[in-house]
């Protein structure tokens, strides 16, 4: 799905570590990395200075899912 510069974009980005995705996507892969060692992670949203949604989504959907 999507145009061929966004999923260049998206494999480049999760090639360098990043995740990025649906909250059941990305809770999958945190609940890997929980799994397998992982005790705090460095979380960034670029946009969040202008756009709350993403920091929300993730506090609301994702970090239940982890504790």
């Amino acid at each position: 799905e999507g145009d061929a510069a966004t999923n260049a974009w998206e494999n480049n980005f999760q090639a360098w570590g990043g995740i990025a995705g649906t909250p059941e996507q990305v809770t999958e892969r945190l609940s890997k990395l929980k799994d397998a060692g992982l005790a705090y992670g460095i979380i960034f949203f670029q946009e969040v200075a202008y756009d709350r949604s993403g920091l929300e989504l993730f506090a609301q959907k994702v970090i239940p899912e982890l504790q």
